[in-house]
């Protein structure tokens, strides 16, 4: 995985880590702590409340920013959480 802000680069290397890895990789985009791992582009995004787009058409939430596919939906109260 590679880190969209810094380019980290993560490595998996025990079973149970391969394992989960595994079980993520099974749907569209997985949550992995603070980030959302885009599937198709192994980019992981963090999970800010200022990285919310909040599009015209279209789910508000995070997108990945290499291939601009919808990864998660923001919770309901984003923007109140984003002024507090």
């Amino acid at each position: 995985m590679t880190c969209e802000t810094d380019g980290l680069q993560m490595f998996v290397r025990y079973e149970t880590g391969i394992k989960r890895l595994e079980d993520m990789t099974k749907a569209k985009a997985s949550p992995l702590g603070n980030f959302v791992v885009c599937q198709e582009c192994d980019v992981a995004v963090k999970r800010s409340l200022k990285k919310i787009h909040d599009p015209i058409f279209g789910k508000t939430g995070w997108y990945c920013t290499e291939c601009g596919k919808f990864l998660l939906e923001a919770p309901e109260d984003w923007e109140r959480q984003l002024k507090d």
